[in-house]
């Protein structure tokens, strides 16, 4: 949803860019995903990843791995309306 949408082609061209979500959005569609695929075990220079499925859950997981399930509950408890 607009604005917050236009934000990663905000970023400077060297920027990762990373998206969690349940499909392909913006500028990520444009991507040739297949050929950036074979191309990224080549090389680590690609700019963008893509991460298809729920972002909660997608967020979760990733927190999890880092370590960072608790800050992420207690940022979650504190941010919730009524």
């Amino acid at each position: 949803v607009g604005p917050v949408n236009m934000l990663p082609d905000l970023v400077n061209k060297n920027c990762p860019r990373v998206l969690f979500n349940r499909e392909l959005v913006g500028s990520f569609q444009k991507k040739n995903w297949k050929k950036m695929r074979r191309k990224s075990q080549e090389t680590s220079t690609e700019r963008d990843i893509f991460h298809g499925g729920d972002c909660d859950e997608s967020i979760r997981t990733l927190c999890a791995i880092l370590g960072w399930e608790n800050e992420l509950d207690e940022l979650n408890k504190s941010t919730r309306l009524g």
